[in-house]
């Protein structure tokens, strides 16, 4: 983030503040700013950096290995519930997407009766991350 949108967002706290009826905000007010304003919120701009290189890496930075293991149990969970069709799997906030490509992957080479059934709906509030998920997942010809 540049100085400008520190400043930008620095204004838009402190609006949000002075607007509130107990000049206030709450702490989730606060982060949905700092992390969702539309010009200058961490998630929004393009210069999120994750990975081993950027501001900070979560375990599906380091490997498939995650994602497989909820696979299995995912898999698991499919078959003891007598295998609905379909069978929805919702991820919220999924970064740049390796947790599902990972999984998806996964699944599609090891249960391909699951792959078939499963609707794999990620919620992204972010529109540069919705944009690299896209680029990380491929899509269903």
């Amino acid at each position: 983030m540049t100085d400008d949108s520190n400043l930008e967002l620095k204004q838009a706290i402190r609006r949000a503040i002075a607007s509130s009826s107990q000049q206030r905000i709450t702490f989730a007010e606060y982060m949905e700013l700092a992390l969702y304003h539309p010009t200058c919120g961490y998630y929004t701009t393009k210069a999120v950096q994750m990975g081993k290189q950027g501001d900070f890496f979560t375990s599906t930075h380091l490997g498939a290995d995650f994602g497989e293991l909820l696979a299995e149990q995912f898999v698991q969970m499919w078959q003891i519930l007598g295998k609905p069709q379909p069978f929805t799997l919702v991820e919220m906030g999924a970064g740049q997407g390796f947790l599902a490509l990972d999984l998806l992957k996964y699944v599609q080479l090891n249960y391909p009766e699951f792959f078939a059934v499963l609707d794999y709906i990620i919620v992204e509030q972010s529109p540069a991350l919705r944009e690299l998920q896209q680029q990380t997942i491929p899509q269903p010809p």
